[in-house]
């Protein structure tokens, strides 16, 4: 990947049918296929230390996507923790902390502390696996998301997509606001499913629709 040492796993593609294999240049420790265009999470500092979601260090770890029929490589410049995906739909969790200590919940200058929010490429429209995809692209949720840790789950799918829809669990703690601040450790937390009277002590599962970009609760946990 031409950063000067050969301590990197770098990604490259070639067809099932035969051919070459292609670099993309880029190092990636998550790899994975959605549809025909292939997520990988970059860590910058194995990138020549490059900031890659412009937040002015080389500490993160950042979503990319590559398109192979095209040779297209989109840096959707968001910090990643995981990816889960299929062929409409790139989810991924965005640490706040390491995306320039951004308010992604609210857009607000407080984002303390700082939750890991529910993020999303759609890949369903053609324009947004080009080169200069559109900004609406990247769809926030602007959800806090926790990684299903029950037995039941799947670790390699800490949340569900399908379709256009991603379903994922959030602690109400975690959704910054202004209820149950006794509770919630260092700030209040936000009743997400209506409970009489409101508390902040739920978990809950909610549906993100990608090309609406709205979110519904659909029940507690």
């Amino acid at each position: 990947n031409g950063d000067g040492d050969k301590l990197d796993g770098v990604v490259e593609v070639r067809p099932v049918t035969g051919g070459d294999w292609t670099s993309t240049g880029y190092a990636a420790d998550t790899i994975k296929f959605c549809g025909s265009v292939l997520a990988f999470i970059t860590p910058e500092a194995a990138q020549y230390a490059t900031d890659l979601n412009d937040d002015g260090d080389a500490l993160d770890r950042v979503l990319q996507l590559y398109v192979p029929a095209t040779g297209v490589r989109i840096n959707t410049r968001q910090a990643a923790e995981e990816v889960v995906c299929n062929d409409q739909v790139v989810a991924f969790r965005t640490s706040e902390a390491a995306q320039g200590n951004s308010d992604l919940e609210h857009g607000s200058e407080d984002n303390y502390p700082p939750a890991f929010v529910l993020q999303a490429w759609d890949l369903s429209r053609p324009e947004c696996i080009t080169a200069s995809p559109p900004a609406d692209c990247l769809r926030n949720s602007h959800q806090a998301a926790d990684t299903c840790m029950a037995e039941v789950c799947d670790p390699r799918t800490p949340y569900k997509v399908a379709g256009h829809t991603v379903k994922f669990l959030t602690s109400e703690c975690a959704q910054r606001g202004t209820v149950d601040a006794g509770y919630c450790e260092f700030h209040g937390g936000t009743d997400l499913n209506g409970d009489v009277p409101p508390d902040a002590r739920d978990v809950v599962l909610q549906v993100f629709d990608v090309l609406s970009a709205s979110t519904t609760g659909v029940g507690t946990v």
